[in-house]
């Protein structure tokens, strides 16, 4: 019996050495489905072969499967497949579009119009001189008498006087050049009453190109002009005057010699008062 021992140990040796040889071909692996001779085993005695055990090591060809890992070299090929992605980032070129800023050109069509404020020199002050005329129809000669009319009155010059001194009773007034008294005549054509030194303008002009209004409230003009109005029997433009009253005034201002040729201007009306320096003095 122990030569069959011996004879099936050979035999498993000789099986193990045949089998040696071929494993370089995966495919041999397949006869351990012989491997149910085993049921020998029975005898502990044959421990001993699993010394052989280590055919087994020859098992590490599972580690070809590491082959795997060059699946994961595909994988990584994925990744380029993100190179794709980054192209659509050249489509931020559209956004070129702002050439249509060009057309900031167009704004520069209002230059035109701004040339156009050139015609507005054209309404040069020419008119300003209109005004010139006005002075021309004004006669040298002293319009005593004649009726101008105004909205709400009628006025007429009946008097021009030159003076040094004006009187109420012993009071007198003196100018510092000579008093020219004007005298005239309102009627209130209004329907309530009203002040002929309301009406506007209300001024005297000379040769000198000087402008005299009326006298201000206590002046020495005013007083001149209230003295006259005793003197000379008249009454003050300061004086109310009721609808359809009629009186005649004087009013007193105070020239320089050399003024010259006096204009009146009241109520839109210019009239020639006479040259200054040429009349005579009242005393």
């Amino acid at each position: 019996m122990m030569f069959r021992v011996l004879a099936t140990c050979f035999a498993m040796l000789a099986l193990v050495s045949c089998q040696a040889s071929p494993m370089p071909a995966p495919t041999a692996t397949a006869q351990p489905t012989h491997m149910p001779q085993p049921t020998y085993t029975p005898y502990p005695t044959n421990t001993p072969y699993p010394t052989n055990t280590p055919y087994p090591t020859t098992t590490p060809e599972p580690t070809e499967t590491a082959l795997p890992t060059a699946t994961a070299t595909r994988t990584a090929t994925p990744t380029a497949t993100a190179c794709p992605t980054p192209e659509p980032s050249p489509t931020p070129s559209p956004t070129v579009i702002p050439e249509p800023t060009d057309t900031s050109t167009p704004t520069s069509t209002p230059k035109p119009p701004t040339a156009t404020p050139g015609p507005t020199s054209t309404p040069v002050p020419a008119p300003t001189n209109t005004p010139a005329p006005t002075a021309t129809p004004v006669k040298r000669e002293v319009p005593l008498g004649q009726t101008f009319s105004i909205p709400g009155w009628e006025w007429k010059l009946y008097d021009v006087k030159k003076a040094k001194t004006v009187w109420f009773y012993s009071q007198s007034v003196t100018a510092q050049g000579h008093y020219l008294l004007v005298f005239i005549e309102f009627t209130n054509r209004q329907s309530g009453s009203a002040y002929p030194c309301d009406i506007s303008p209300f001024s005297l002009t000379d040769s000198l190109g000087g402008t005299h209004n009326l006298s201000a409230p206590l002046s020495l003009e005013r007083s001149a002009s209230l003295n006259a109005g005793w003197q000379f029997q008249a009454a003050s433009v300061w004086k109310k005057f009721n609808p359809g009253e009629v009186l005649g005034t004087v009013e007193a201002f105070d020239l320089p010699g050399g003024a010259g040729d006096i204009f009146l201007h009241l109520g839109g009306h210019t009239v020639y008062l006479g040259n200054f320096d040429e009349m005579p003095l009242e005393e």
